[in-house]
């Protein structure tokens, strides 16, 4: 019986959607105002964040991390738009889409507003609040 050779280069086939993922989340660090703002927020040292980040040895990439940078980035406009990307990347590797939320038409938005004004200010003052807009 003789054992046929395996072809190996050396890297894993998820290695590719791998460098992407570690490449936007580079991108959401520097959302987050650079490695040492981001660093800071993950109460861990610059150093230990930028060794992660280039997937050196004893310095994995925390889960957790990823939250708090999500969070933290989603808060500007540019941050958005690489948390959007981020999250459709992560999405694609699993075969899913991500779809935009449709726009709510103005009565869904004046319903809404309506809630809005009833859960935060109270029975009483809604009433009166939305009384007074219908006069």
């Amino acid at each position: 019986m003789s054992q046929l050779p395996i072809p190996w280069s050396g890297r894993h086939p998820l290695d590719e959607h791998d460098d992407d993922s570690f490449r936007l989340l580079g991108r959401l660090v520097d959302a987050c105002g650079g490695l040492k703002e981001a660093a800071y927020l993950l109460d861990v040292a610059p150093s230990v964040l930028s060794h992660a980040l280039r997937r050196r040895d004893r310095h994995p990439f925390r889960e957790e991390w990823v939250t708090r940078l999500l969070e933290k980035a989603g808060r500007s406009d540019q941050g958005r738009l690489v948390c959007q990307e981020y999250i459709a990347h992560k999405a694609s590797l699993c075969g899913l889409e991500v779809q935009r939320k449709r726009p709510l038409s103005p009565e869904e938005k004046l319903d809404a507003l309506r809630e809005s004004i009833r859960r935060n200010l109270g029975p009483e003052l809604a009433a009166a609040l939305l009384r007074e807009a219908y006069e």
